[in-house]
């Protein structure tokens, strides 16, 4: 997947053409309620749209570095996300059409899970700042002001992800961006 991938960074989301957007809304009817085949035909759906995604150049350097890099996984520095499918058994294009993959097309697709409020606030301190360390403190401090951090460590733990996610895309650098996510981890 290295070496295919759109330039441009960007914290929202990516423009699909006709048949991406039918592919795209068909890997949201995955569930473990559906039949076997159903999701089999799913799963393929996720696998053709990536591919696509991928020849076309559509996704953002970031996201496929959150995926492809060790680096980007901040749990498991050793290991990128795409090694740790290839550790499992899962290679190659099998990787897309693996149910757990889907988080991370929709993550491709769509950016960082968060609304839209945060991602405009974002783009306004973080992606338009001529210092990104100076636009990373102002969104962590905004996002103090206006208690958009979650309390419960669950919930702040996923909202961390997602910041980095965002921070990535807003193109901080790792460490800027690993700085960000920690802060709002270990906010208490």
């Amino acid at each position: 997947m290295e070496n295919q991938y759109n330039s441009l960074q960007s914290i929202w989301a990516i423009a699909l053409d006709e048949s991406e957007q039918k592919l795209f809304n068909e890997t949201k009817a995955f569930s473990s309620s559906n039949s076997f085949e159903r999701n089999r035909e799913i799963l393929q759906s996720v696998e053709t749209l990536t591919k696509s995604l991928k020849d076309s150049k559509k996704i953002p350097a970031s996201r496929i570095n959150y995926f492809t890099k060790p680096e980007y996984n901040i749990s498991n520095r050793k290991r990128s996300r795409k090694e740790i499918f290839e550790g499992n058994g899962t290679s190659g294009d099998a990787i897309y059409s693996h149910p757990q993959f889907i988080e991370y097309l929709l993550y491709f697709v769509n950016g960082a899970k968060l609304p839209t409020t945060i991602k405009e606030k974002a783009e306004e301190l973080i992606v338009n700042a001529h210092f990104k360390d100076m636009g990373c403190g102002e969104f962590i401090k905004y996002l103090k002001d206006h208690k958009l951090i979650p309390k419960d460590l669950q919930s702040r733990n996923t909202f961390s992800e997602e910041i980095f996610k965002l921070a990535i895309d807003a193109n901080c650098d790792i460490h800027s961006a690993i700085r960000l996510r920690n802060h709002v981890k270990n906010k208490r």
